[in-house]
């Protein structure tokens, strides 16, 4: 089943994120976390696909009480992660968030999370807002 879902993710069509114009997202998934842990990553691309740029600079989702981009740093043999206040992405421009780089923290989930599920995610954006359903996936989707 596990590997449906994976396969299902990576199928799915970029997404336009109607009330940010120019804003497609698309590969969304959530790893689904491990037993009594509340809180787990998003990982997702990003395209900008308008004439100006964008600046993400909020995130949020029912599922979580709280939602922060973080960026993983390696100083060293020591990875760390870094809270990063918000995203610009230039007109035309595409951002990964990707496990060991870029990526959403969902932190203490209001109820089970498991694979299998979808969970929304919010994003704001030039003063707006836009949406989307991510499925929760136990491991990576393959990219094959």
């Amino acid at each position: 089943m596990s590997r449906l879902l994976a396969l299902l993710a990576l199928l799915l069509p970029m997404t336009p994120a109607l009330a940010c114009p120019g804003l497609v997202i698309g590969e969304a998934w959530i790893r689904e976390p491990p037993p009594g842990a509340r809180g787990t990553a998003a990982y997702f691309t990003l395209r900008n696909e308008g004439s100006t740029p964008l600046v993400l600079d909020g995130w949020s989702s029912p599922a979580f009480a709280h939602v922060m981009l973080h960026e993983t740093v390696l100083t060293g043999d020591r990875a760390e992660m870094r809270h990063r206040s918000q995203l610009s992405l230039p007109a035309g421009g595409r951002e990964a968030l990707t496990p060991g780089g870029l990526h959403l923290m969902l932190m203490q989930a209001t109820g089970p999370i498991a694979a299998g599920a979808a969970v929304t995610l919010q994003f704001n954006c030039n003063g707006q807002a836009a949406q989307l359903s991510a499925p929760v996936l136990e491991e990576a989707p393959s990219s094959r």
